[in-house]
């Protein structure tokens, strides 16, 4: 059966990477656009030239940390996936704590960030002044970033191991088939080894390896057996035809069908014959002769 672990290798990622990258951007650019018509709106920092540009670059910051702080959360969630015969309750309490964990870590980088990288003074009033601001500012829309970035994932893997599990046991069914196809020759020539003959009130078996050649006899067949014997069974030569293996008898004339283990040679001449071992030479039906060279691949 597929593992969890082969959906994630064999995974074609690009298609789940563009989607998440298309959602940030856009979250990213309506961040910027909705603080920037509320500047506008209610006329805030009106000394300040902000642009739409310059508002985006810092959401941009925000999500670029929320990536960073979300990769061991990834790969938990990679290699930690819901178990379906577990204990639901206890595995999504496992999941809230790492994503409050995460988020935490996220908003406590992204005041950080601000102190240090912002300008102004270093101070621990300002860093808490930070994240108290972002804890609101952010903390909803990330919580929500995280959680389907999670749902996100195990959909995708669990989409991916069915598609794994589907082509296997597509190829599993291809197999068995196969298989089944070899078995069912095989049964039916082990089903084929012999022929039962009745004689008065005795039946004798006749191993099919034993009959060198089959006469049309009236309303009846005979069968030449490599003792010399023979034996008259009540039945057509086309019946006859078709209980016999085709891989071994080939039928030459409407009268005559021939154990080709028993066959030294064809003789395709005007007046074509087979020639048996030992000798005995038994006609062929000039209108069987294509059907002859193709069952031995002559022609």
């Amino acid at each position: 059966m597929v593992s969890y672990d082969n959906a994630i290798s064999g995974s074609n990622w690009i298609k789940p990477v563009l989607i998440v990258a298309g959602i940030i951007a856009t979250l990213i650019v309506f961040e910027g656009a909705q603080q920037f018509y509320y500047l506008r709106r209610y006329n805030l920092f009106p000394n300040a030239n902000i642009t739409l540009l310059d508002l985006t670059i810092g959401h941009l910051k925000s999500w670029l940390i929320w990536m960073l702080a979300g990769a061991p959360l990834v790969v938990f969630a990679l290699r930690h996936p819901f178990d379906k015969g577990g204990d639901y309750k206890s595995q999504a309490l496992i999941y809230l704590g790492w994503v409050v964990g995460i988020l935490l870590v996220c908003i406590v980088l992204i005041a950080l960030e601000e102190v240090f990288f912002q300008g102004g003074a270093a101070t621990i009033e300002r860093f808490i002044g930070g994240l108290t601001f972002y804890t609101f500012q952010k903390g909803p829309i990330f919580l929500l970033a995280y959680t389907s970035l999670i749902i996100t994932l195990h959909f995708f893997v669990n989409k991916q191991t069915l598609e794994l599990t589907v082509k296997e046991l597509s190829s599993l069914k291809l197999s068995n088939q196969s298989l089944y196809e070899e078995l069912k020759a095989q049964q039916y020539e082990d089903s084929a080894q012999f022929i039962t003959v009745k004689t008065g009130n005795r039946s004798r078996v006749v191993a099919l390896d034993d009959i060198r050649w089959v006469e049309a006899n009236d309303y009846c067949v005979r069968l030449h057996t490599r003792t010399q014997e023979s034996y008259v069974l009540r039945g057509s030569m086309k019946a006859m035809e078709q209980a016999l293996p085709g891989k071994k008898f080939i039928r030459i004339h409407r009268k005559c069908i021939v154990n080709l283990n028993d066959v030294d040679e064809f003789l395709f001449s005007d007046t074509p014959e087979v020639v048996l071992t030992g000798g005995m030479k038994l006609p062929v039906a000039v209108s069987r002769v294509g059907q002859i060279k193709k069952h031995l691949s002559l022609s």
